[in-house]
C-alpha cells in the first residue's frame, strides 16, 4: 500500500486504537458477510469450503520483518535539535528549531503480513513508541546524527528495529489466535443460517399453499426441467421397444447434484438431523428440489403402481424417480431395489436411491452395496466410468420387459445420531 498510516501522528507505529479493536472489527465483517449472502448460496454452500475461503479473506496475517533485507535507501544532508542524543529515529516533522549539522540515513526493511497490525496497540506494550513509515510492503526507518561511526550508526539502527520486531510480536501473538478460530467462526454461522433456511422451506412447504415460480432461481444446479425444453434423445428401436424420449444424462447428473448438495448438509450437520425418520429425511431432499425446479418433485406421490419417495414429472411423463432409505443392513436394501422396479413404469429409464447411513461402519455399507444390486435377478451390469466417493451407478432392466433399460445411482450419506 502507498499510503503512510503516520499523517497525523509522524513517524509513530502501534498508536491509531488497539489491536483488540481491530480484531473485532474483523469478527463483524465476517458475520455481515454471511449474513448478507443470498439464501440460495447458503443453502448450496459447500461449509468446509466456504468456511475456509471466508477466513482466508478476513486473517490478520502476522507481520514479519526480513531484516537480513534491509538497505539503505537515502542519504543526506540535515540539522538536529540542541539537547537532542546523537543518534534519533524519528520523522523531520517533530524536531525543533535546528542548532548542529548532522546527516540523516533513510533505511528500509521489507515485511510480510497485514501492514495494518504496525498501526493498532497489542495487549501487551512498551510506553515508548518506535518510529517508522509503511509503504508498500516496506518499513522505512528514519536516523538523523551528527556521528561519523558507521558502527554506532548500525548499532542504533538495530536496536530500533529490536524494539520494532517485540511489539511485532505482540501483535502476532494476539493475532495468532483469532486466525485460528476464524474457520470455526465462519462454519457455525453458515451452518446456523443453513439450518434457519431449510427450515424456513421446508415450514413453507408444509404451509400446502403454491409456492409462485421464481424468475430469479439460482443455476447452479438447474436442470432442463421446465424452463427449458428437454433435450430429447430418441433410443435406438428394438425388437419389442419402439422408440421414446427419455431424460437427457446431463439433466439426471444435475438432479442428483442437487440431491447430493442437500446429503452435504446433512453429514455436515449431525446433531440437526439426527432425531429425523426417514420420512423427514426426504422431505429435507425435497426442499431444494422445489427451490430449483419450480415445485416439480413431489413427496409420496403414485406412479403406475404404488407409491415413490421423490418424482419428478414433466409434460405427464415421470422423468426422475428416487426411494430414499436408512440402512438397516441387505435386508432393508435388497427389497427397496424390487420396490423402485415395481414404481417405474415402462417409459421410466432414470431412477436413484438414496441411503442414509447411521451409527454404521460408513466403509463396510459401501463395500456390500454392488454385490447386492448385482445379486439382483434384473441387473445387468455397473457403469465403472461413474466416479463417486460414495455413490455406485447401475443399469437393470424393467421388470416386465428385458429391452427396456433402467439407469440406477445410488447414492450414500453418513448421517451419524
Amino acid at each position: 500500500m502507498n499510503a503512510k498510516f503516520n499523517a497525523i501522528r509522524f513517524g509513530a507505529l502501534f498508536w491509531n486504537g488497539t489491536l483488540d479493536e481491530l480484531i473485532q472489527s474483523q469478527t463483524r465483517a465476517l458475520c455481515d458477510e454471511i449474513d448478507g449472502l443470498s439464501p440460495d448460496s447458503v443453502i448450496n454452500a459447500d461449509l468446509e469450503e466456504t468456511a475456509k475461503d471466508l477466513a482466508d479473506k478476513y486473517t490478520l496475517a502476522p507481520l514479519k520483518l526480513h531484516r537480513d533485507k534491509t538497505e539503505t535507501i537515502e542519504c543526506g544532508e540535515t540539522t538536529i535539535a540542541e539537547g537532542q542524543r546523537c543518534l534519533i529515529l524519528l520523522d523531520p516533522g517533530v524536531l525543533r528549531p535546528s542548532s548542529a549539522a548532522a546527516t540523516f540515513y533513510r533505511v528500509a526493511t521489507p515485511f510480510d503480513g497485514d501492514p495494518r497490525l504496525f498501526m493498532r496497540r497489542p495487549s501487551e506494550y512498551e510506553m515508548q513508541l518506535p518510529w517508522g513509515e509503511i509503504a508498500d510492503n516496506e518499513l522505512h526507518v528514519l536516523c538523523k546524527t551528527t556521528s561519523r561511526d558507521p558502527a554506532f550508526i548500525q548499532s542504533g539502527i538495530r536496536d530500533h528495529l529490536d524494539r520494532v520486531e517485540r511489539w511485532l510480536q505482540r501483535a502476532n501473538d494476539d493475532v495468532t489466535p483469532f486466525n485460528a478460530r476464524l474457520t470455526g467462526l465462519a462454519r457455525e454461522r453458515l451452518q446456523n443460517r443453513q439450518e434457519k433456511l431449510i427450515e424456513n422451506n421446508a415450514i413453507v412447504q408444509r404451509l400446502g399453499f403454491p409456492v409462485r415460480a421464481r424468475s430469479d432461481a439460482p443455476r447452479t444446479y438447474e436442470v432442463p426441467v421446465h424452463r427449458k425444453k428437454l433435450p430429447v434423445i430418441v433410443a435406438s428401436p428394438t425388437k419389442t421397444a419402439a422408440p421414446d424420449p427419455h431424460l437427457d444424462l446431463a439433466a439426471y447428473e444435475n438432479i442428483l447434484q442437487t440431491i447430493a448438495s442437500m446429503g452435504r448438509v446433512l453429514e455436515l450437520s449431525p446433531k440437526a438431523f439426527a432425531k429425523m425418520g426417514e420420512e423427514a429425511l426426504r422431505f429435507l431432499l425435497l426442499v431444494p428440489l422445489n427451490i430449483h425446479y419450480e415445485g416439480q418433485a413431489t413427496g409420496e406421490t403414485f406412479n403406475f403402481q404404488g407409491k415413490t419417495d421423490i418424482l419428478i414429472r414433466v409434460g405427464g411423463r415421470n422423468i426422475f424417480i428416487a426411494e430414499c432409505l436408512i440402512w438397516n443392513g441387505p435386508t432393508s436394501f435388497s427389497p427397496k431395489i424390487d420396490q423402485l422396479l415395481d414404481y417405474a413404469s415402462w417409459r421410466d429409464t432414470k431412477t436413484s436411491i438414496v441411503i442414509f447411513n447411521r451409527n454404521k461402519k460408513l466403509s463396510s455399507v459401501l463395500t456390500r452395496i454392488p454385490a447386492l444390486v448385482k445379486a439382483h435377478p434384473n441387473f445387468l451390469r455397473e457403469d465403472t466410468s461413474y466416479k463417486n466417493e460414495t455413490g455406485f451407478r447401475f443399469v437393470l432392466h424393467h421388470r416386465d420387459d428385458k429391452e427396456r433399460h433402467l439407469l440406477l445411482t445410488v447414492l450414500v450419506f453418513d448421517v451419524p445420531t
